[in-house]
Parts: C-alpha cells; structure tokens; sequence
C-alpha cells in the first residue's frame, strides 16, 4: 500500500503541530459527549458500505483514540499505541490491513491477539478544514479480507469528509454563539462552513436508497424513510421508482408540480434514464431536499438524498449578514476582477454609488502603486492563507482610506469569486504614524531626534562604505545656552532652539540629515561630501548666525555656536567612533573660546586621554591626602590685618611637586569628582582651623569654594554641620563661597535652599567672582549674602580703565546701600589697593598681600599683619616672601 512520503522537514502533520491540533479539536466541544444519532449514522453507513460487524468514528486526542460513534463493539477509546488508527493518520489515502495477524506491526496489538481478534481494518483521516487531523472513521472486522474496492473507498472516503463537514458544522455553531457581535468574522466563518456543508451534501450521504437496473427499490436506510416519513408505508423491495414517485406526487410531496402532474412526472421520468447528478426537492412540509444519483457498475442507481433545511435558511441569513454588515463588503470575479455585489457599508465607505461600483475591476479601489501586488495575490493558488496586510484604498473623492481585507474564495451563482470584509484602520493608522513621527523626533524643533539620528548615521556609514565615499559629522552646541536659560527664562530658550534649527534647515544641502540630540546639542551627517574644503564651506555656514534674523525675533546678538567635526573614513570607522571624534573635537572648540570650528584630528584625542588620565589620577589622589588647601590672606583694607583666608586646592604631586588648581582645572567638570574634592577640602580646611583654634590664632574665618552640584548632593549641608559639630567649631568662622551664577538656581530651588539652611546655622556665605554672572538684585534678597567678592578681571584694570572703576564703585555702593561687605580678589598694586580703600572697599585679597601659602605658614602670616598692618604708605606684601 502506498504511503505518504515525509522527510526530516516535512514530518507527519499530526506530529508537526499537535498543539494546534489539540487545539482544534477542543473546539469541537465534543470529547466525552453522549452518541448522537448523526455520527452513529456515519459509523453505520460505513460499515453498511464495507459489509462489515464493527465501524467507528475515532477522534484522536493526544493519548487515546476517544469513539464518539461504534458500531459493533462496546469499545469507547483505545491507546494510541495500540491502535491502528495512528497509521491511518499517516496515510492521505484510505488505509486498509487485509490482515492483522499476519502484519507485524499489528499483530500483537491487544485488540488483535485478545478478544475480538480484529483481523481487517479499512480507515480514512478525518481532515479538519484547517488541514489538522483529528482522527478516522474506520471499519473492522474478525475475518481477514483482500482488501476493498473502488466503491467501497470512495464511500469511506465520502463519509470521513461528511464526518468533518458535520464536526465542522457542530464547531459553527459553538462559535457562532461567542462571535455574534464579530460580525465580519461571524460572517467569514459562516461562509467557510456554508461552502463545506454544501460540499459535503453533494460528496456524501445521509438518506441511502439503492436501486436496480430495472428501477425496483432494493435497499434503503433509515434516515431515507424518515425523510420521506409519508410514504414509508409504500417502501418495500421490488417496488418501482415511477409507483414511488406518483404516489409521493400525490401525497404533495413535490409542490414545483402542482399546475401539470403528468407533464412533471414525464419529464422527471426522462431525466432519471439520463441520471441527473444533482437536484433539490421541497417538501410539503417546508423542507427541502437535495438529491444526488449515481449510476452504479451493474447498472442500478445510488441515491442520495440530504435535508438541506438549514442551509437554506442560512443562505437567506447569509444574504442578510452581507447587505446589513457594518463591515465594507465586496464580491468580485476572480477571474475577470469585476466586482459583482457591494454591501451598503461599502458605498457609505467609499461614496460610490452602488452602480458605479458594480463592473469596476477591484484593483481601480486600490492606490496605484498597490495594484501590481494585488493582482499578484488575487492570483495566487493560496489567496486565502495569504497573509492580511494593510491595504489603501480610493474613495469616490480621492482621499485614501486604510484597510485589512479580509477574503475568503466562495461560489457566487456558479462563478469563482471572491468575497472581501474590510475592517477601516485609517485612524489607527494615523496614530501609529503620529507615534512613530513622535519617537523619531523632537517636539520643539521637529528635527529627527537622537534615535532617528543614530540609525541615519548607521545607514549613512554603511553606504559610505560600500560605494567607498566620505561622510562628515557635525557636532553643533549653542554657546552659553545655560545662560539664556538663566538670565532670559525657558521660553526664550526654546526659541533660541527653533531659530537655530530653522538656521540650520536653510544652512544644508537636500541630502544632508539634521537632528536635535538632546538640550542645546545638533547635528548635522553630510554624507558624500567631497574634500575637507566642501566639509569647511559647509560646516561655516552652520556656524554664522544671522545677527540680523536675530534681532527680528528678538534674541541676543551675540548668539553663537561651537561646531566638532569628524570624517568617515578619514577619522573613523564606525558610526560610534565618528560620533566620539566628533564629540571630542567639540570639546576642543568650546574649550578653545567657542564660536568656533574644530576638525578632529589625533592630537584632540591624545588629549581627551590626557584628561581621563588625570581625572583618575586626581581620584587616586584625594583618596591618598595629596590633595590639600593652600590659604591667600584676605586683608581688611581698614586696619590692615588679616581679616580671613580663602583655601584654595593644590596637589602635592609626588613627581610634579605642588600644582595650581589650573593645572587640573578639568575635574571640575565632572561632578562627582568635584564633589568628592569638595568633601575632602571640607575635611582638611577644618582640621587646620581646629589647630589654628588651639593657638589662639586670630585668622577670623575661612572661605571654602563650593559648588551647585555640592549643595544639591543629598545630605551635602548635613555634611557640613556634621563636620563643625564634631571638631566643635564656630560655624561662623566658615564662608561658603559660590558663584554669582550658582544662586540663580533655576531648575529646582536646591541651592537656595541649601544656602539658607548654612546661614541659618551661622555659617557666612560670599557670592564670588561677582559682575560676570547673571545674577539681579532679586536673587540678592534670596540668600542670606554676608559678602560679595569682586572679580579680579574688573580690578586688574582699575586705575587705566574708566569703565571697570565705575563698576567697582558701583558694587562697593551696592554692597554698602545693602549692608553686605565687599572683597575686590586679584589686587597686584599698591595704587590698586588704595583706589579700593578710598571707595569704601571692604577688605581685599591678592599676590600684593600674599600668595596661596601652605597651612604651616599661616600662622607667621596673620601674625606679621597683627604686628604690622598694611597700609598704603607700607607696601606690606615685602614682608610675605
């Protein structure tokens, strides 16, 4: 016997799939339940059909074969591995064992060495339309057989199909009562299973009746006399078809012949010598029959007659469910792609009139460059297992519409075509666009954002590489864009990002790409750009803001831009690389005065790897004590005396010997470094207070540097009094120095805060470096201000520069007016000294009084100004070597 082939991919279907299998079955709903006249029917017909003691109808779960019909035999299920209904599912044809014990595989099967000692077995796979099997109807017997012949194959065959067509019509109906208000898939299904019922009434029987040659009644079922309940007193064997038929037209059984008996059954009569295949028949009573006759080898007849009551009514529904559907609805031909019906949700839909759209060719719905692809899986063998893809469609006003086309292939009065629901996705459609434009760009400017920036770059690299060009990457960063922030509000610098994103739109070429990366960061990919000379003329005009559109929107006029520049492949290879290279030679030109354009090259990198090196380094170092404050002497310009100290960092190097703070200006940045250096200043400057406090010495307070990151550390002030308190120190004699900048504070209120709460504890807080920040005398009335420290830029130039003295005076008095003292730092001169002292200047600081001087030296220092206060008259710093 021949069986199916299979091959390591392409195993047995029941074994590819079980789950999905299982999984079809359960929708049945049908392991477990009582016999039902129907399947035992089937199981019968079958062993009828063989001859046969024993038929059943096995439905394969995944260990046992569960009989939902048995026919001669009391057996309900058997294991699957003792059955030989497992070799029936591998087998697509039907699958017959003439005899079981003369077969090894079977032989010593219980069913075949015990009782009953089944010796033939006929089965055929029950084939969901899905393709799964879910068992077999199979007939046995105790006696061994050659095997079957052609009719009895093709009437076990039609009895598996009907044992489907019922399984399937049994799951319909389960789904039909949970999907009601699914109405497209309602109705998608429902044709599924209109088109396998009718499939299965016009292949296989319910109602037999066996004729001969003559036309005499031989044999006939149950299920025949049942349908025919009103001339079942007439049926007995030997009797003729014409007698049956009269007597059935007599009794109103056939209401089509009610103007002209004769003329009907003359006509019938000449129609059965041709053997008409199909017809359908109307009861008296309602229902209606169809009825198919084959025309067996001996010249007899084989009818079969099936109630089709249900399915007219379903027809009717059906037509119902597709002209009242929700859904768009559209049949066509397959073949010439006319449309042939339209439901009213699709003319709402599309504005057609229903005219317009019936003889239109379907692929005219959709957009153009569609078509092409529609044709294609309109054609296709498998055009229902074709994947459901969102298509667009044209309405009558030309707007498009998105869709997922639902289709099923259907008989449409005897015509192939297709039936198509349309389930409308155009909003959500829109929304998933709006969303994904949102995920790639940036709000504010409408630029690409830093994603859609990365996968261009990507793209972009890629296809340098492979068609051997250039590409260039700008870097783009506003100067001082904190700033504007500070001093202007957020709204103006969100239109200083607008203004320079348009800048930038009309700085580039078409093929350029440009993105918004984050805060006041851009850039700019130029792709095939050809030279370093066309990267430059490009990357100057990103750079020259137009002072002009500057002032029409009103910005400052001064804004302007730091610009990196990296090139694949000249300076990277990948992606990533071009963008640190990039980043790196940014850095150099906002270090080297911004306004400015910087093209990496490996110098920058070298020192971007200096700059690591030393931030690790410093780290090491703090943690090893090299770090240390140094103190400059502030004077009090009055009395000449030390009047408090600023400690400043220096490292004691171990190979460099003592270095500036300038020399290692960098870690600032980072500012979990610049905190831990804070911390450690914090620590070391109080332990030398707690000594000078042991000497009586009368150093009044220091100053410590602070920054915004350390007051908005997390139990930065808690720190601070912590410290005091446990070297029990006067909180007075600690000035916390910060920056006029530092107390504008806008983000979050941290750092007033935190300010408040050291004043609050006695602590002395200095604004320094004050006039070249941003800072309002709004902000002065926030923090409790003890001093104001003018920068030494404005003092250096002094006594030549008009200007910078009226600023000076103008502080002094705005300290005085506010009760606040005043510092000038960087004083170098005596005339310097004096010019401050008769301004009302406070006290001040500089190389004039004394250099930054190691703890040690501290106490000769405060000690010579106590014996010989400075004055003009008696330059003082002769006395600080």
């Amino acid at each position: 016997m021949a069986k199916a082939k299979h091959t390591g991919a392409d195993a047995p279907r029941m074994e590819a799939d079980e789950v999905a299998r299982m999984r079809r079955l359960e929708e049945y709903d049908i392991i477990g339940t009582s016999p039902e006249r129907e399947y035992d029917d089937i199981a019968r017909l079958a062993a009828d059909a063989l001859n046969a003691p024993i038929a059943l109808l096995c439905l394969t779960e995944r260990d046992r074969h569960w009989f939902k019909a048995h026919i001669g035999t009391d057996l309900v299920e058997v294991p699957r591995s003792e059955s030989f209904c497992d070799h029936a599912m591998r087998d697509d044809r039907v699958f017959v064992v003439p005899d079981a014990s003369a077969d090894p595989r079977f032989r010593d099967y219980p069913l075949v060495a015990g009782p009953p000692g089944l010796r033939f077995y006929a089965g055929k796979t029950i084939v969901a339309a899905d393709g799964h099997q879910i068992g077999t109807l199979c007939v046995c017997d105790t006696e061994p057989r050659s095997g079957i012949d052609a009719r009895q194959r093709r009437a076990i065959e039609s009895l598996a199909r009907l044992a489907a067509d019922r399984l399937e019509l049994r799951r319909h109906q389960l789904r039909m009562q949970l999907e009601r208000r699914r109405a497209a898939e309602a109705e998608a299904e429902a044709r599924r299973a209109h088109e396998r019922l009718r499939d299965a009434i016009e292949m296989v029987p319910q109602a037999l009746v066996f004729r001969d040659a003559d036309d005499r009644y031989v044999l006939w079922n149950r299920r025949y006399a049942e349908l025919y309940s009103d001339i079942a007193d007439l049926l007995k064997p030997g009797i003729s078809y014409e007698e049956i038929l009269r007597a059935s037209l007599d009794r109103g059984n056939h209401v089509e012949a009610i103007d002209d008996k004769e003329a009907w059954l003359a006509n019938r009569l000449v129609k059965r010598n041709g053997v008409a295949p199909i017809r359908e028949q109307k009861l008296r009573d309602g229902r209606w029959l169809r009825i198919e006759e084959r025309q067996t080898a001996d010249g007899g007849v084989v009818g079969v007659h099936i109630d089709i009551t249900e399915l007219k009514t379903r027809e009717a529904h059906f037509r119902l469910l597709f002209e009242g559907n929700p859904l768009p609805m559209f049949v066509f031909d397959r073949s010439s792609l006319v449309l042939l019906a339209v439901n009213q949700a699709m003319i709402d839909q599309l504005g057609y009139d229903r005219d317009a759209l019936i003889g239109m060719n379907v692929l005219a719905l959709h957009a153009q460059d569609e078509r092409d692809t529609v044709r294609t899986v309109i054609g296709s063998d498998r055009l229902e297992m074709s994947p459901v893809v969102v298509r667009r469609y044209i309405t009558a006003g030309g707007s498009i519409i998105h869709a997922l086309p639902y289709r099923q292939v259907i008989d449409y009065h005897g015509t192939s075509a297709v039936l198509v629901a349309l389930v409308d996705v155009t909003e959500r459609i829109a929304a998933e666009e709006r969303v994904s434009y949102l995920a790639h760009h940036d709000t504010l400017t409408g630029l690409p954002n830093r994603a859609a920036f990365e996968a261009r770059l990507d793209r972009a690299v890629s296809e340098a590489r492979r068609t051997r060009t250039n590409v260039g990457l700008c870097l783009i960063d506003i100067d001082h864009f904190k700033d504007i922030n500070d001093t202007l509000g957020h709204g103006a610098g969100d239109a200083v990002l607008r203004f320079v994103a348009d800048h930038l739109r009309q700085a580039v070429r078409t093929s350029d790409f440009i993105a918004r990366l984050g805060g006041d960061e851009f850039a700019v990919i130029l792709p095939d750009i050809s030279g370093d000379r066309a990267l430059e003329v490009v990357s100057k005009r990103l750079l020259g803001l137009d002072a002009v559109r500057l002032k029409e929107v009103a910005l400052p006029a001064g804004l302007s831009a730091s610009i990196g520049i990296a090139r694949f492949p000249a300076d990277a290879w990948t992606a990533e690389q071009l963008i640190q290279n990039a980043d790196i030679a940014l850095y150099r030109s906002k270090t080297s005065g911004r306004a400015r354009l910087t093209v990496f090259d490996s110098e920058l990198r070298r020192r971007i790897h200096e700059r690591i090196n030393l931030k690790n380094r410093f780290r090491q170092a703090i943690r090893a004590g090299e770090i240390m404050p140094y103190y400059q002497a502030i004077i009090d310009l009055d009395s000449g005396r030390v009047c408090g100290l600023e400690a400043l960092a220096r490292w004691r190097h171990p190979d460099r010997g003592v270095i500036a703070a300038a020399a290692f200006a960098d870690v600032f940045e980072d500012a979990e470094l610049s905190a831990e250096l804070g911390l450690a200043m914090l620590e070391r400057s109080t332990d030398d207070m707690q000594d000078w406090e042991r000497l009586r010495l009368p150093y009044c307070r220091i100053g410590l540097n602070v920054t915004a990151g350390d007051l908005r550390l997390p139990g930065f002030v808690d720190e601070v009094l912590a410290t005091l308190s446990a070297k029990r120190l006067d909180p007075t004699r600690l000035l916390v120095e910060v920056t006029e900048n530092v107390v504008i504070d806008r983000e979050d209120g941290l750092v007033i805060t935190a300010l408040n709460e050291l004043a609050r504890h006695g602590l002395r807080i200095a604004l320094d470096d004050f006039g070249t920040g941003h800072a309002s005398l709004t902000h002065l009335k926030k923090v409790d201000v003890f001093s104001l420290k003018i920068d030494q830029s404005f003092v250096r130039n002094l006594v030549g520069n008009r200007e910078d003295r009226a600023i000076v005076n103008a502080v002094i008095g705005l300290g005085a007016s506010l009760g606040i003292r005043t510092v000038a730092e960087g004083i170098e001169t005596i005339e310097q000294a004096a010019m401050l002292r008769a301004a009302g200047c406070t006290a001040g600081q500089g190389y004039l009084f004394s250099r930054p001087i190691p703890a040690g030296e501290v106490p000769r220092l405060v000690t010579a100004y106590a014996d010989t206060p400075w004055s003009p008259a008696a330059n003082a710093a002769t006395r600080v070597a």
